[in-house]
Parts: structure tokens; C-alpha cells; sequence
């Protein structure tokens, strides 16, 4: 074990900082035992790649690093199925390597590959078209404590019911040891784009292209879409992959953030941003061309090349369509405008609360106006079930929505985006990313978690003294 050492931690937004008295790297389970019966390590906590928005992996106490943790082995279990054992400090990024020479893949990871494996399933990272990757977890290898507060592992599998807590648990059913996933033969993926003024049009598509994800382009309040769906076909040429993967990284990764941040950070430069958008989307272009590459090559992006905050709120299917009006309808009045349906976003702020509360809603959304103008396209990607107590899709289909904003105006981000995720719970049942900014407060997600409790008293089975627990936790869950 790596000697415990005072430090500094930030996260990658840079919008959580703290200090830690002891910082740990693990190397093994025995490692991981010994630290858990250390009675002087008080709050203990996992950090897995910091891509994270929120202070769920902070402590004051015991922070660990599983980066040691990375092995990787795949074999075949006794229903015949391909699986893959991965340490919890892996890279989602070295798991797809890894599997990849394989000819082997997972569902349901996200877009960027320096999440670990553990973080990433801890709080039900997710892809678009498939479950998130909680739910590919046949297994779970953990080290927590038993009923005598004594260290111990524990093995839960698919008869367990303590699977379906531990899939997405945010560290609070002790250190992920090890997780066992579900294989699929590595996949092709075509792409294409496409331009609407419609969700409808959007949404349309969705059966014929279920791994798309699309975007409201702010300030024009046009669709635009990247149009996905598995195929048998080969790859597209290596030329044009070279040119593809060099297109998007220089358009999208380099000179559109690079405008972001320009816009977001030089005096006066800020107000520009209507007029960057309507601009850009109008130098769109619908391609019909498909482009096919393997899946995981087409579907991961490099969006922690540049500082950002995100939060991101899940709203069920059916609900999609009156959410998106309201979401665009709310981020025309914070940019200035009166929306068409400005009405209709009173009716819903005015059915929010209780009277009490609705004279202060409504001051607080006047004060609103103007204040705010969102810094990036609004992403929409669809999510399916998953066979969790408390990941953001335990209860069917959703769709996520993702607020983006340059970090240099994170004070009016989350001014604007903590009154939208509140309004939006009530309005929508809509339940924000355990991984991202998470701004509602615990009586909020206690609403939108039916199965909240059962979760805590499988997180006492294995911590009776909440050692895995630390404020944000408490808050966020844990109260009466």
C-alpha cells in the first residue's frame, strides 16, 4: 500500500475541491481489508477518474484510489454466457481495449473512457439506446463489513437482491473489488446526421435508429441529429475513418470549444452567443452518407479536453415532449426573451410547491430573466430500464437531457439549473445524474425513489456505522 498522504483533491470541472487527510493508492483486496480495520481512518471514500460534478466521492478523512485495481478476465460462466471480470479501478477505456481484441464489447457505457469501471457503474453512467452499465453487472465482488463490523468481502450475484442495490450505490455498499459484466460480440455502427424543426421528427426516428442521440440547438431552437443503429456491413475505409475522426475532433473537440470558451471568458464576448449559435447551425449539413465504424471507436467522444459542468436531468418517454417545451421555454426567458409558451411555464412553476413556496417561485423565475444564456447544444439520449433500486431509469425508459455550460459561468449555471431540476422533479418526475451537478435536496429524490429505504437498509446490512457515508450522502439520502 502507497503511504497515506495529506493532499489537495479537485475534480475535473473544478467546481469541488477539498483537502483529505489521507489519500490511498490500493494494490490489492488484503490491502483494502487492512485499511477497513484501520480504526483511525474514519469516513472512507472511493475516487475513481473525478469526472464527477458533485461531492459524492468527498471526505475529510480516507480517500482511496483503485487504479491498481485493474485487472481484466474473460470467461465463459456456466449459463454459457461471455463475461468479463473487471477490477473497479479500470478504465472503461482499457476494458474496451481489452475486449475489443477479443472481438468482444459491453452495453451502455458512456462517452468518455477515463471513467473507472467502479465509478461508472456506481452511478449508472449510460450510452444511448441501451440500459446504463449498472445494469450489465452480473456480479459484484466488495469489500465492506460484516454484522460485527468486522472487514470482510462480499460476493453478490444474480440471486442476490442486494445486486440490484449494489449496480448503483455511489459508494455507499463499501469498495467495488471487482464486477462482473455481460459480453456482446463487438458491434458495427452506422452514422448519419440529420436537421429538423421538430422533436417529433426526432423522436420518429428512434425505432429505426435506437442509438442515436440528438440535440436542441440553443438560440436558433432547431433539432439536430446524429442518427445510430447497429449493422452487419464493414467498416468504412480507413481513409475515410482518418478523415471522419479528424473532422469531428478539430470541428467539434478543438475550434467549437475553443469558441466556447472564448466567448464565455473574454469581456463583453458573452452576449455573442445567440448569434454564435444561429450561425453554426446554419452551417449544419444533413448528411445521407452513413459512416460505419466499430462501436466503441464511434460512440466515445473527448469532451475532458475542455473544463466543463453538466447536469443531467432523466424525464420518462412520454413525458419527453411537454419537458422539451419547457426546457426550451425556460432557457429563452433566462436569455431575455418572452417564449410563446411562457404561459404554460407559469402554469407549471404555479403548480410546483405549496403557497407558501409559490409567491417565492415566481419572484424567483422573474429574477430570472435575463440572467442566463446555456453555453452548449442540449443533448437528448435514450436509456432504457435497468434492474436497479436507485439508478435514474430503475422504473422504465427515459430520456437524458444534458445541460452543458463553460465552468468560468458556473455560479449563473447553477442558479438557473438548480430552479429547472427542482421544477422539473415536481413537473416531470425528472431525477438528475448521480454523477453529475445534482442540485435537488433529500425530500426532492426521496419522491422520485420509491425504493430509497429498502436501499438503506441494504447499505447498513454491510455498514451499520455509515463509514462508506459522508455528507453529500446524508443529505442526498438519508434523510428523515
Amino acid at each position: 500500500m502507497k503511504s497515506k498522504t495529506p493532499a489537495r483533491i479537485k475534480n475535473f470541472g473544478r467546481n469541488v475541491s477539498f483537502r483529505v487527510a489521507n489519500h490511498v493508492r490500493v494494490g490489492d483486496e488484503a490491502e483494502v481489508l487492512a485499511l477497513l480495520n484501520e480504526k483511525g481512518a474514519g469516513n472512507i471514500r472511493v475516487a475513481g477518474a473525478r469526472h464527477s460534478w458533485n461531492t459524492a466521492f468527498a471526505t475529510r478523512d480516507t480517500l482511496i484510489d483503485l487504479s491498481r485495481l485493474n485487472s481484466v478476465k474473460h470467461f465463459t460462466d456456466p449459463q454459457k454466457r461471455t463475461v468479463v471480470s473487471v477490477g473497479g479501478g479500470c478504465s472503461v477505456n482499457e476494458l474496451l481495449d481489452y475486449l475489443g481484441k477479443k472481438n468482444l464489447s459491453i452495453q451502455g457505457y458512456g462517452i468518455i473512457g477515463k471513467q473507472s469501471i467502479a465509478g461508472a457503474v456506481s452511478t449508472a453512467t449510460h450510452g444511448s439506446g441501451h440500459s446504463s452499465l449498472s445494469n450489465q453487472v452480473l456480479a459484484a465482488h466488495i469489500a465492506a463489513y460484516d454484522d460485527r463490523g468486522e472487514p470482510t468481502t462480499h460476493e453478490f450475484g444474480e440471486q442476490d437482491e442486494s445486486l440490484e442495490a449494489a449496480r448503483c450505490a455511489f459508494g455507499c455498499m463499501g469498495i467495488i473489488l471487482s464486477l462482473t459484466l455481460v459480453c456482446e460480440n463487438r458491434l458495427l455502427v452506422s452514422e448519419r446526421t440529420s436537421k429538423s424543426d421538430s422533436l417529433t421528427e426526432m423522436l420518429a426516428e428512434a425505432d429505426s435508429y435506437p442509438l442515436q442521440q440528438f440535440y436542441l440547438v440553443p438560440f436558433a431552437w432547431k433539432w439536430y441529429a446524429q442518427l445510430r443503429k447497429t449493422v452487419d456491413k464493414g467498416r468504412s475505409s480507413p481513409a475515410a475513418r482518418r478523415w471522419y475522426y479528424f473532422r469531428r475532433f478539430w470541428k467539434i473537440e478543438i475550434l467549437f470549444n475553443l469558441c466556447v470558451k472564448l466567448l464565455a471568458n473574454i469581456p463583453g464576448l458573452h452576449r455573442l452567443f445567440p448569434a454564435f449559435f444561429r450561425q453554426t447551425y446554419a452551417g449544419l449539413r444533413a448528411e445521407n452518407q452513413e459512416f460505419t465504424d466499430h462501436a466503441d471507436k464511434l460512440l466515445m467522444m473527448k469532451d475532458d479536453l475542455f473544463r466543463h459542468v453538466e447536469m443531467e436531468l432523466f424525464v420518462a418517454t412520454e413525458r419527453l415532449p411537454e419537458a422539451a417545451s419547457f426546457v426550451e421555454g425556460f432557457l429563452r426567458w433566462c436569455a431575455g426573451e418572452t417564449p410563446d409558451n411562457f404561459g404554460a411555464i407559469s402554469q407549471i412553476v404555479s403548480a410546483h410547491g405549496d403557497k407558501e413556496e409559490l409567491a417565492g417561485l415566481k419572484e424567483e423565475l422573474a429574477g430570472l430573466k435575463g440572467t442566463y444564456l446555456h453555453h452548449y447544444p442540449i443533448t437528448f439520449r435514450r436509456v432504457l430500464k435497468d434492474d436497479t433500486m436507485m439508478s435514474m431509469t430503475h422504473d422504465g425508459e427515459a430520456y437524458a437531457i444534458s445541460f452543458i455550460n463553460y465552468s468560468f459561468r458556473r455560479v449563473t449555471f447553477e442558479t438557473a439549473m438548480r430552479f429547472l431540476a427542482s421544477v422539473m422533479a415536481a413537473a416531470f418526475g425528472a431525477r438528475p445524474h448521480w454523477g453529475k451537478w445534482m442540485p435537488l435536496d433529500g425530500h426532492e429524490i426521496q419522491k422520485l425513489y420509491p425504493r430509497l429505504e429498502e436501499f438503506r437498509e441494504q447499505c447498513e446490512t454491510i455498514d451499520k456505522d455509515g463509514v462508506f457515508r459522508n455528507r453529500f450522502i446524508d443529505r442526498k439520502l438519508w434523510v428523515s
